[in-house]
């Protein structure tokens, strides 16, 4: 509506008092005219329009139609201006309720979809923690069964460390024997008693002859003067059967460190194996510790967005109940002040006057 120039009372009052005996004052009319106002009283136009209407609409839109003079027309047309501006405003406050529920029922929308790419997204998570942490669990137990082989492998090398040592010290006491008795008693010299008893018993535990153990007291005790041809055979034989020993057991020694050798290679590569397996696990561990952090931030990422989404409930509804309220004041003013100015302001002596709420638009 174009501004408005406050007129002067005297204006739009004082002519039309002349034909205040035409207003007639039923109470339909009364009603109808009572809407008017309510709606000019609670419309948005300055209030130096809305009193001049006010004041004036009972000598202008209530005097009959084929009555009216210019000036009360005039009238007549900005109260019509002024209802119709309200009308247009209170159907964009409508349009505009209803366009926000709009946007906010495509909002919720996409937020759904958002949840469940969030929902999605975790999943995979998930999934991709559990493969991790199998994988962690296979590699704990190969580092768990390479450690076992070590351990087994080492065991195996300590045992032939200790059989080597074990024969070493044979080996030991058969030198000491051959240096301290063999070979004195090569050298004719005669072994005492106590020496040759001891001695005996080694050769019946290195399985001797017999009957060569048996001369082995006489053969080392005596003399080099006194000893017979058989007793030099005695002392030969038991050399030969000590050093044959000493030859096997050398054998059995290289034999050993030859495995040994084997074993410590063996024990090596089992070792490399080992640490490799380790920092494996290491590896594994990292990458389960990222995808456990990965998996709840992907966890919260789907509370975030349900809550979103669960936050679109209570505010759509506030939206709709706006809208609703737009509409339904928007159907009152247009059933009430709208229907009652379509009246009156083709109001003549004729046609009898109806409620507005009766009046079709």
């Amino acid at each position: 509506m174009a501004p408005l120039k406050r007129p002067a009372a005297s204006q739009y009052t004082t002519p039309f008092k002349k034909h205040a005996s035409s207003v007639k004052h039923d109470a339909v009319h009364d009603g109808l005219m009572q809407s008017i106002r309510d709606a000019i009283s609670n419309s948005s136009a300055p209030p130096v329009v809305k009193d001049m209407l006010i004041i004036s609409m009972e000598y202008s839109l209530g005097i009959q139609k084929d009555s009216r003079h210019r000036f009360q027309e005039e009238v007549v047309e900005m109260i019509a201006s002024t209802l119709g501006d309200e009308e247009k405003k209170m159907a964009q406050e409508f349009e505009d309720a209803k366009g926000a529920v709009e946007k906010c029922d495509t909002e919720a929308a996409s937020q759904a979809e958002a949840v469940d790419a969030a929902k999605a997204a975790a999943s995979d998570k998930t999934q991709a923690l559990a493969i991790t942490q199998v994988d962690l669990a296979t590699a704990e137990h190969a580092v768990e069964d390479q450690l076992q082989a070590c351990n087994e492998i080492e065991h195996e090398l300590n045992a032939i460390k200790d059989e080597v040592n074990g024969v070493l010290q044979k080996q030991g006491k058969l030198n000491a024997v051959v240096a301290e008795v063999v070979k004195p008693a090569k050298d004719g010299e005669g072994i005492s008693k106590d020496v040759v008893d001891s001695f005996l018993e080694l050769c019946t535990a290195l399985a001797c002859d017999t009957s060569m153990v048996q001369a082995i007291p006489s053969a080392f005790e005596k003399a080099a003067e006194n000893r017979g041809d058989f007793d030099k055979i005695v002392i030969e034989h038991v050399e030969k059967v000590i050093v044959d020993k000493l030859a096997a057991q050398q054998a059995d020694v290289n034999k050993s460190e030859t495995e040994m050798s084997a074993r410590e290679a063996k024990l090596e590569s089992a070792k490399a194996e080992l640490q490799q397996r380790i920092q494996n696990k290491e590896s594994l561990e990292s990458k389960v510790a990222q995808a456990d952090t990965a998996k709840k931030r992907a966890d919260s990422d789907v509370r975030a967005s349900l809550k979103a989404l669960t936050g679109l409930g209570p505010r759509r509804g506030s939206l709709n109940a706006t809208a609703e309220a737009a509409k339904a004041q928007l159907e009152t003013f247009r059933e009430g002040a709208l229907a009652a100015f379509k009246q009156l302001v083709e109001y003549s002596s004729t046609p009898p006057l109806q409620h507005a709420s009766v009046t079709e638009e």
